[in-house]
This record gives structure tokens, sequence and C-alpha cells, in this order.
């Protein structure tokens, strides 16, 4: 937790300090946001799952409600809970989320910017899931950050180009 305070305060500071002129910059930030579901909820619950709602409704629909929010400010930072990775095996634990790769477009549909990895979550489908959602972010052009144990990111906002 005191990881995602000291980087929302270099978020709002940093941009600060940089501009000669004044000008105001809309953060956005939500708490866990866990795009998919567990093994359990999956399978022997499919039409109560994540997967099933999104089949329904579209990439659009988990954001919808603040949409409103997120497209108009300058950054969406949310608490990524989970993986973008579908193994063969999904984990046996209560507490594993994830879903497909695909799923990073649900952050797009959202006018979702940055995401924060470093939680308990990101390790649920170890390497494989963490170099899976890295990947699947990058092809959304959405910038994360976090300090795991499966990698140390940390990107930065430049105003002028994004």
């Amino acid at each position: 937790m005191k990881r995602i305070f000291a980087l929302l305060l270099c978020l709002m500071l940093l941009p600060i300090a940089a501009l000669a002129e004044e000008q105001i910059i809309t953060i956005t930030c939500t708490g866990d946001t866990t795009l998919g579901s567990n093994k359990r909820v999956q399978t022997k619950f499919y039409e109560a799952s994540y997967q099933y709602y999104i089949e329904q409704n579209g990439y659009a629909w988990p954001f919808a409600g603040i949409k409103h929010l997120t497209e108009n400010d300058d950054i969406t930072l949310v608490n990524l809970e989970g993986v973008l990775h579908m193994p063969e095996e999904l984990s046996t634990s209560r507490f594993a989320f994830n879903g497909p790769a695909d799923y990073a477009k649900i952050l797009t549909e959202g006018s979702v910017e940055i995401v924060n990895l470093a939680n308990n979550h990101i390790g649920d489908s170890l390497q494989e899931g963490y170099d899976s959602t890295i990947a699947a972010l990058d092809a959304e052009g959405i910038k994360y950050c976090g300090d795991t144990d499966h990698g140390r990111e940390l990107y930065w906002f430049d105003f002028d180009n994004d």
C-alpha cells in the first residue's frame, strides 16, 4: 500500500514541478481491478463468471459506470489484481485470478492508461503469467509499474507525447 501512495505522490508532484506554466492535471485512481475469475467460478459457475459477462456485454462493460470520469482525466491508474494469462492448468487456489490476454482491451475501452502490478496476485501464474500480462499490456499501449518478485517496472508519463 505504501508503494501505491508513493507512486501516486510522484505522479502528482513530478509533472507539476516540471511545468513552467500552471496546468491542471486530473488523475483518477481505482482500487483492485480483477479482469477474470478463479478456476472454480470459470468452470462450475460459468454463468456467474467474469468471462461470461464479458462475452455477453463486451470489453467496455466493466468500466461503463465510470467511463465519464476515466475518459475525461489525464491519467487513470488501476491496481491490476490478477494476470492476463490462461494456462493449461489453472491454479486450484480459491484466490488466483486470471483472464485471457485479450482482456487488456478492457483497460483500453475503459480509458485506463497505467496499471500497478505490485500486488499479491501478479504471481498467480508464476513468471509465465507475469510475462503474458506484460505482453498483453504492451500490445494495448497500457503503461505499468510495480516492484514484484517477477519484475521491477516503472514507467513515467511524458505529458507532451502521451
